[in-house]
């Protein structure tokens, strides 16, 4: 008889062991990391009309792209035209674009190339272009808020209406300040 029982209770710890490993064995494996965000973007527009003593109106038309795929290279790019009239005469015209590589040299500094286009009919310039390269520093880098500040150094080609193009060097320096209040809210 207790033979009978001691084979009962081994056949039954054995059952219940098998049971416990085969409901832990079949656990959800963990998710995969989610994929990188490759291309992302915004464009926007507006249009403002007032009339009254004067009649004024303004268009806009603007636009930014970030290319992410997971690697040590970021492409960012945004642009804005902007055009606008009082009483029927033009007193706005204007474009700006810039396009930025960075390449990620550790988790605080990278290296980048830029090159900023503007151009403004109104104060005569046909364009300025300014391609320049330099690095870029995260002074305080938490989950919520990044401080990030750049230089760089390069040469601006400048064209003004009735004038021969314009070359000289450029310096720029540059900070950035983000924080995150919520989770969609920076």
């Amino acid at each position: 008889m207790f033979a009978a029982s001691a084979r009962r209770l081994l056949f039954l710890s054995l059952a219940l062991t098998l049971a416990v490993a085969s409901t832990a064995g079949a656990q959800a494996p963990a998710a995969p990391p989610p994929p990188p965000p490759g291309w992302t973007g915004s464009i926007g527009g507006g249009l403002a009309i007032t009339s009254g003593n004067s009649d004024t109106s303004t268009t806009n038309v603007g636009y930014d792209v970030l290319k992410d795929h997971g690697t040590n290279v970021i492409f960012k790019s945004t642009g804005l035209l902007l055009k606008g009239s009082n009483d029927g005469v033009s007193n706005v015209d204007r474009s700006q674009a810039d396009a930025r590589l960075a390449y990620t040299l550790s988790p605080r500094l990278s290296a980048f190339g830029q090159t900023t286009f503007a151009r403004d009919n109104f104060k005569a310039i046909d364009y300025i272009l300014a391609p320049t390269g330099g690095l870029s520093y995260k002074v305080v880098a938490t989950e919520r808020t990044e401080w990030m500040t750049d230089g760089s150094l390069g040469v601006v080609f400048e064209k003004n209406k009735g004038l021969d193009v314009d070359t000289s060097g450029a310096i720029i320096a540059g900070e950035k300040l983000t924080h995150a209040f919520a989770e969609k809210t920076k």
